[in-house]
């Protein structure tokens, strides 16, 4: 058997993401060995490149040779390899290379798991296909992903029957419009069992989703806008495929009308497991968004709850399952408001093992439970060393030896060009203190300003211009007794040299140390007038 991995970089807004895919559950998974698995970081492991194509794949360790593409480490987010397919020239359009597996077969008809893990980060990212190749023949795609799919790497799984006959998996990557296309693979294994099918991002259908009866109407899959003005969603999360919805103007229309969509039942070994999902609630006051953890048939009091206009945004969410809940199912809940301005909508949901992501972040492996604002100018990215321009930016993260986020001001981005990171909800009983490490270095630098958002922007904290080339460590209070988010924006300077980073955001009981929580770029100019003469002498990192 072949299983073929077909990779195309296309265009910015070409983006289909099957959460299925990205599952981490390890539900009827056993672990068992096989020919093909492989995790690269010592060699190919059997694998050879095909010779049939335009170019081969290559074995990294650390980033790729284009910038704004491409992993900076391998899966696992250490020193290891992974494999990947180089996009820039001498690369053209739907240039293909293929890596192909040793032949396997099976003995008996037990279905197999087939696992990876895939990396689809830069704007001419284009298409994975997953084929079987039996005696030379490709076939049909039986997996397919296309567009850009973020910085950060994704479990893709499909359950396969091997047979007797000899077959191979073959990954093949396809070159798109532009070199921003690099697309990776790492740590792949087949497994006897079927791969567990909970995650669903309800582009092809519901999954193993089901309309449950004990509720007063069902859940509506969608495409594009849904049929009632001034609420709901125009598009799905990426913006082309399908999301579910509940809708206010069917029928029944009386207030606290309920419907209730349940995930199959999951069982895991893992004591600690996170739901992930995205949800867009553009209602009126009145409607309402629960989460339940079904467990012996029981829901329970919702785990998580959000009522009310939540503005017209997709926005992601994570709900810790409590421990010991094994085997239990999802349930989400859609509740009426009585008026026809209640649509509430749900996209892309994951299941991952271990704890949800937190707010704490040192970026080394993802954003953890930052996002990326959709309709900005452009994203934040995450780098381990220097950023593409030089005498801007850090050369490496405030350790020395890790990631960070940053803002590019190279080609093409023009002055005052924003970007912005969202934190996910926080509802603190106690007063926080929010610290974190920036670094300004540049003399076209823009703005960093920190933001607390409700249902508005209040501006907690800004400072603008070239603050030299180190670390300085940053502090804001937080008040307690309210639910908010915080947003992080940059804004691009007058030139290229205006690369800005940030790295190491923690959010700890209690108020800042000191006079710290600084909310004016002039506090900051004065305290670095008297700083400056320390670092120059001792060499020493400025808090401001």
């Amino acid at each position: 058997m072949v299983i073929l991995l077909t990779l195309i970089a296309l265009g910015d807004n070409n983006v289909i993401v099957d959460v299925e895919m990205e599952t981490k559950i390890g539900q009827n998974i056993p672990t068992v060995n096989n020919d093909i698995d492989c995790t690269f970081d010592e060699s190919y492991c059997g694998w050879k490149q095909a010779t049939d194509d335009k170019f081969d794949w290559a074995r990294q360790n650390g980033r790729t040779e284009t910038l704004s593409t491409g992993p900076i480490n391998d899966h696992t987010g250490g020193d290891g390899s992974y494999m990947y397919m180089e996009a820039s020239i001498p690369q053209k359009p739907n240039h293909k290379a293929r890596l192909e597996s040793p032949e396997i077969f099976s003995s008996t008809s037990t279905p197999q798991c087939l696992s990876f893990w895939y990396h689809m980060y830069g704007k001419d990212i284009a298409q994975l296909n997953v084929y079987m190749k039996t005696a030379g023949a490709l076939g049909d795609a039986l997996w397919t992903r296309s567009g850009e799919e973020g910085d950060i790497w994704k479990r893709g799984v499909l359950t396969v029957d091997i047979g007797e006959t000899s077959r191979s998996v073959v990954f093949e990557g396809v070159v798109g419009d532009g070199e921003v296309g690099d697309i990776a693979i790492d740590d792949v294994s087949l497994v006897e069992g079927e791969c567990p099918d909970i995650g669903c991002n309800f582009d092809e259908n519901i999954c193993a989703w089901k309309q449950l009866k004990d509720d007063d109407f069902d859940w509506t899959r969608n495409e594009g806008k849904t049929p009632t003005n001034d609420t709901g969603p125009t598009a799905d999360i990426k913006g082309d495929g399908f999301y579910m919805y509940i809708d206010a103007s069917a029928d029944p229309k009386f207030e606290n009308a309920t419907a209730r969509l349940e995930s199959q039942e999951i069982v895991s070994p893992a004591p600690e497991q996170c739901v992930s999902f995205w949800y867009h609630m553009y209602v009126g006051d009145g409607a309402q968004l629960n989460v339940y953890i079904k467990t012996a048939g029981a829901l329970g009091n919702a785990l998580w709850t959000k009522r009310g206009d939540q503005g017209d945004v997709w926005k992601q969410c994570y709900v810790q399952v409590p421990v010991g809940s094994s085997p239990y199912s999802v349930v989400f809940e859609g509740v009426k408001s009585g008026s026809n301005e209640g649509d509430i909508a749900i996209d892309d949901v994951t299941f991952v093992e271990g704890e949800c992501p937190g707010n704490d972040c040192d970026f080394e492996k993802d954003y953890c439970a930052w996002t990326q604002w959709k309709n900005d100018d452009f994203d934040w990215a995450r780098n381990i060393d220097g950023t593409q321009t030089t005498r801007t930016g850090p050369t490496a993260d405030r350790t020395g030896g890790g990631s960070y986020m940053y803002l590019e001001g190279s080609f093409p981005r023009t002055e005052n060009e924003t970007a912005y990171l969202e934190s996910k909800e926080l509802m603190p009983t106690t007063p926080l203190c929010l610290s974190f490490w920036y670094h300004m270095n540049g003399r076209d630098i823009g703005s960093l300003i920190l933001y607390k958002k409700t249902r508005e922007l209040e501006k907690l904290w800004i400072t603008t211009g070239d603050k030299g080339d180190f670390w300085r460590q940053g502090y804001v209070d937080l008040p307690q007794g309210a639910r908010y988010t915080i947003v992080i924006q940059g804004i691009r300077g007058s030139g290229a040299r205006s690369d800005i980073a940030i790295d190491d955001i923690t959010f700890d009981d209690g108020e800042c140390p000191g006079d710290y929580s600084l909310k004016s770029d002039l506090s900051i100019r004065v305290l670095n007038i008297s700083y400056f003469i320390l670092y120059r002498t001792h060499n020493f990192v400025i808090n401001s």
